[in-house]
This record gives structure tokens, sequence and C-alpha cells, in this order.
């Protein structure tokens, strides 16, 4: 037990590490391709997550709760994500934004309705229901591709989000008990979220720092 602790713990303090690494290649390739919507998704994705992280452990040090920022990530990320993917090669792009303006409104219903200062009550849905429906649409991004024998820029990014938003789907739906209980099985389910989330930050900064790299080779080229 005390290892799975430290091991998390050690995790939970990469975690700020690797998104500020994130923040600053983005600032740095922002400044040299601000007009590619591509580095604008990813440099406000990993702006935002580095500044979220921080803040939250700031309200979680001086007022013994933060759990409101886990609303407010998996809000933004949604909109982040989902914009940036309906305005690719999503197919059927009118029915996935109808089903995107219902996940937002369920995600303002919480906001509304969670009490976010009690743990004990604590349960929020809108990480199961983003990461679900970010699943499906990264699917039909996929199946989209490999019909038109297309290969985009963002390949390794839509190829780990069917990944990353199953198991942000399955962590969400027992958050209360996640928040509050202490079995040893749910630090190992914690060790997969932060291992989930780390990865998705790197793969997410080589993807800004390749194609900084790539259009700067094919300057000099």
């Amino acid at each position: 037990m005390e290892l799975n602790l430290f091991v998390i713990d050690i995790l939970s303090y990469l975690s700020p590490i690797i998104l500020l690494f994130g923040s600053m290649v983005a600032l740095s390739t922002f400044k040299k391709y601000p007009n590619s919507k591509l580095v604008k998704f990813f440099s406000v994705l990993l702006l935002f997550s580095f500044i979220n992280d921080i803040i939250s452990r700031i309200f979680a040090y001086h007022f013994g709760s933060n759990l409101i920022f886990i609303n407010i990530y998996y809000l933004v990320e949604l909109l982040l994500i989902f914009f940036y993917l309906h305005n690719k090669s999503l197919k059927y792009k009118n029915i996935f934004f109808g089903i995107f303006l219902f996940v937002f409104l369920f995600n303002m219903y919480e906001f509304l309705t969670v009490d976010f200062n009690d743990f004990t009550k604590f349960q929020s849905y809108s990480k199961s229901i983003n990461a679900l429906f970010l699943l499906i649409v990264s699917i039909s991004i996929i199946i989209k591709q490999i019909q038109d024998e297309k290969q985009l820029v963002l390949n390794k990014v839509i190829y780990l989000l069917p990944i990353y938003a199953t198991i942000n789907a399955l962590i969400g739906l027992p958050l209360n008990i996640l928040v509050n209980y202490n079995y040893e099985t749910i630090y190992y389910i914690w060790l997969i979220n932060n291992i989930n989330s780390i990865i998705f930050y790197i793969v997410s900064t080589y993807t800004l720092w390749k194609f900084g790299k790539t259009q700067k080779a094919s300057l000099l080229g």
C-alpha cells in the first residue's frame, strides 16, 4: 500500500513537470506558426492543462477541496478536442454537433447541481459522458481516415484518443468511491488514471514538437 501511494505521489508531481515542458514547447511553436490550427489546438490544450493542474493544487492546499477542477478540466477538454476534430474530417457533422450540445448541457447541469465541497456526496458523470462521446468521435475519424486512405498530421493523437477516452469513461463512473474510499484496488485505478493522462500529455507535446520540426525542415529544404 505504501509503495502504491509513493508511486502515485511521484506520478502526480510528474504531471505538472511534463505539462510545464509541453507549455514551453507550445509557446515556442505558437510563436513561429501562429496561424496553424494544429498549433493553436495543442498550445491551448497544454497551457490550459498546466494552469488547471497548478490552480487545483493551490485550491486543495488552501481550501481542502479541488473537486470542481475535475469538471472544469473535462469540459474544456471536450470543447477543445471536439471543435478541432469537428473542423477536420468528421462525417455526420450535424448529428455529432447535436449530440455535443446534449453533452455540453449535461456538463452545465452538473455544475449547477453537484456539491463540489462535500466529498461524501460528490459524484459527477461528466468525465465519463464526455469521454464516451469523444471515443465515438475519434473512432468515426479513424474509420474515415482508413476509408479515404489519408494520414493526418494529428495521426498519433487520433489513434491514442480511443484508449485515453475509454479509460476516462470507465474511471469516471465510480468517482465517488475513488474519492472517498481507501481500498488498495482504488490506488491501482488512480495509478492507471495518472499514467493515462501523462501518456496523453507526452504524445500531445511530441505531436506539437514534431510539427514544428517538420515545418522547419521543409523551409530549409
